[in-house]
């Protein structure tokens, strides 16, 4: 019988264990190639999918939210602004040596310091060895989030002998981490493989391989897993997404995520440095229209930049309604002109459509816009470079936390690489910002988070758009696949018949 589901897969499935097959093969198909899959360089979802199967966290978290020992099997606060952590022993990495607590401390250091990852954990100062199981971390000030935030994305530890000679030597010396797949070749532009790590310090992954396609078509994605092609398919397109509930070899699931897609406007670029010019741009989208012909209802329509899944998100946002006569007003208020040029980048697939969309929208208010299309790995170094005008693009929350949804893209410590490729900066959102960072009250975290909120809503640096569902295919022959909540799905778990 066809199945559909909608929510978490059960949780159960995480603990579950298998006698692994030596001979089976997973053929994951994704939209987007990696970047980069050392450590620390780019942040970006498309390389965590890779990351976390090569890689482990300290700190690991289930669907809900909820903290869960990784390679710290504990924790605790020393004071306001300490944090100890115990590190599990006899861990291996892939290349055969032990994690030691200097490979820890190496990585904690690497990674607080990174340009890429300094707007997530720039609350980190450094980090000091108590023994050979021990370590702790110091904060600058205290933070309410911190624990979380060794769970975060771009916090996995390496290996520091490897991660030194890859600088001189092969790139690929970084890829070697403590994760249940160790890294065997990457084609560019085809796919990366990876194979089980029998000597994994967790339960062993039940397939012995994994060959990670890139397939950028989302019709050639599906067809694929409609043939058997590919067992597991990634970001189903809505144009697809009922197909994939009616195939009756295909399983498609999907569930409520903490990524927001949104239109970013670049605040030293003109007319975008004109709050006006932002508030009848963002009337005149029809964002609802997009939800039903672009995304098909795999998505809800956005007011604020964090959904109301994550923590401290104030529900009072409303979104935003289409009003041309507004945007018009507005725009003749700024002094903007009728046929005013301006142009819009974007990536293929859904996001073009959502480009044309959005030409349609902006020509019934007088803009003129040109789209231009760009590959991912040119499209990011442009966005961390500050010189894109217009652009389409999405965030992941991840702790599922506001300080994790708004100050990277927000604030203004994080502009360029950091993930503020709006480059914004304003002193009073800053300071919501970092009050909300460095205090532990609930209440105070609730109002000024709110207050940061209303206040994002008002100035327009960016547009939300939607709320986009993580939504896989499969074929029927895989059992117990798992999604994850920030797209980074954990192929430990699946099996197939």
């Amino acid at each position: 019988m066809k199945k559909w589901t909608l929510g978490l897969v059960s949780i159960g499935l995480l603990v579950s264990c298998a006698t692994a097959d030596n001979t089976v093969e997973l053929v994951v198909a994704a939209a987007v190639e990696p970047s980069d899959l050392k450590p620390y360089t780019i942040n970006d979802s498309h390389s965590y999918k890779i990351r976390w199967q090569i890689f482990d966290r300290l700190v690991t978290s289930d669907p809900q939210g909820n903290l869960l020992p990784g390679l710290a099997t504990e924790w605790k606060l020393i004071d306001a602004t300490t944090i100890e952590l115990k590190i599990r022993q006899g861990v291996t990495f892939h290349n055969g040596d032990i994690l030691t607590i200097q490979d820890v401390k190496y990585s904690i250091d690497t990674a607080i310091s990174a340009s890429t990852l300094r707007s997530t954990l720039g609350v980190f100062k450094d980090s000091t060895i108590i023994d050979d199981e021990t370590i702790q971390v110091t904060l600058f000030e205290p933070n309410a989030a911190a624990v979380a935030l060794f769970s975060a994305s771009g916090f996995v530890i390496a290996n520091e002998k490897s991660m030194k000679a890859s600088e001189t030597g092969d790139p690929a010396l970084a890829y070697n981490g403590t994760g249940p797949f160790k890294f065997v070749e990457w084609n560019r532009g085809q796919n990366i493989i990876m194979e089980r790590f029998d000597e994994y310090w967790d339960t062993l992954a039940k397939v012995q391989r994994v060959n990670y396609r890139i397939i950028p078509e989302p019709s050639v994605r599906m067809i694929a897993v409609e043939t058997g092609e590919v067992d597991i398919a990634y970001d189903i397109d809505g144009a697809d997404r009922e197909s994939a509930m009616n195939t009756e070899n295909v399983r498609y699931i999907e569930m409520k995520g903490s990524r927001m897609d949104y239109l970013g406007f670049n605040m030293t670029k003109a007319p975008f440095n004109d709050k006006r010019v932002r508030q009848a741009i963002a009337y005149a989208l029809d964002t609802q229209g997009m939800v039903n012909s672009v995304m098909f209802g795999s998505a809800e329509q956005a007011g604020s930049p964090i959904a109301d899944n994550i923590l401290y998100s104030y529900k009072g946002i409303p979104k935003r309604e289409r009003d041309i006569e507004k945007a018009k007003a507005l725009l003749q208020e700024a002094g903007i002109p009728v046929g005013t040029k301006i142009t819009l980048w974007t990536m293929d697939g859904f996001r073009r459509k959502l480009a044309e969309i959005i030409q349609a929208n902006l020509a019934d208010i007088g803009l003129v816009v040109t789209i231009d299309v760009y590959e991912w790995a040119t499209y990011v170094e442009s966005l961390g470079n500050g010189t894109v005008p217009l652009f389409l693009l999405a965030w992941t929350t991840n702790p599922l936390d506001a300080d994790a949804g708004l100050y990277s893209i927000l604030h203004s410590s994080s502009r360029g690489p950091g993930g503020n490729y709006l480059m914004y900066s304003n002193p009073q959102l800053d300071e919501y910002l970092d009050i909300g960072r460095n205090n532990s009250d609930p209440t105070v975290r609730t109002d000024v988070y709110k207050k940061a909120q209303e206040l994002i809503y008002e100035e327009v640096p960016l547009a939300p758009l939607f709320y986009l569902y993580n939504s896989v295919a499969t074929s029927d022959k895989v059992e117990g696949f798992v999604l994850n909540p920030f797209s980074y799905h954990e192929l430990k778990y699946p099996s197939k018949k």
